[in-house]
């Protein structure tokens, strides 16, 4: 049975609600829960085809935010689940559904030049989103850590006894 199949009958777990209650590690079950329906979607689709006109993310960020209790598609409260190293299988398997399904869509039809040519500049700007996500989200890191180091570094104090550094222009 293909995943849509199953999702049309009731087979697949449903994925709760955000709940403030649940521990990190029950909020993680949940997000990978969401993460792997919404992946089984997208494979399904990129083996039996989209209804026309049925929407399907086109970019990392929509499918961090695609949510629809129909297909019980959740979305997550931080965008950035699709670069987390504890979510790489997930992704990986994201990755091969997409670029099926977009090519899938780029077969000929009528008035395939239009049609190939929407598909092309979809999969750039596609690709220039995955890209400023994973950018986004390794800069933040870097931040992070560099706040960290500085943090632990022990600094003198300054006339005022405050020990903050002031930086004059010169």
């Amino acid at each position: 049975m293909s995943p849509l199949t199953a999702a049309r009958t009731g087979n697949l777990a449903v994925v709760d609600p955000v709940s403030p209650n649940l521990s990190p590690a029950q909020k993680g079950a949940r997000t990978r829960a969401s993460f792997q329906r919404k992946v089984e979607l997208l494979e399904a689709w990129s083996l039996s085809g989209l209804a026309h006109g049925t929407w399907y993310p086109r970019s990392l960020v929509e499918f961090a935010a695609w949510e629809d209790p129909e297909l019980e598609v959740t979305a997550w409260r931080k965008p950035n689940v699709v670069v987390d190293p504890k979510y790489a299988d997930l992704r990986q398997r994201y990755d091969v559904a997409a670029k099926r399904l977009l090519e899938r869509l780029a077969k000929p039809v009528r008035g395939g030049n239009e049609v190939r040519k929407r598909i092309t500049a979809e999969q750039s700007a596609i690709a220039i989103a995955q890209q400023l996500v994973t950018e986004r989200f390794e800069h933040n890191a870097t931040r992070k850590e560099l706040r960290l180091a500085l943090a632990n570094q022990s600094m003198p104090p300054t006339a005022n006894g405050k020990g903050r550094v002031r930086l004059v222009k010169g």
